[in-house]
């Protein structure tokens, strides 16, 4: 596996749970449990 994508498999989980935990009360609770499942 390259470099880039070790790292895309260790941050995609964090940057889910930032957009979640930041933007959940503006996309709302069904979007906001999809990017944290997402990433």
């Amino acid at each position: 596996m390259t470099q880039s994508l070790l790292l895309t498999i260790v941050l995609a989980p964090l940057l889910g749970s930032i957009i979640a935990g930041l933007f959940g009360r503006k996309i709302g609770r069904n979007w906001s449990h999809r990017a944290a499942i997402a990433g």
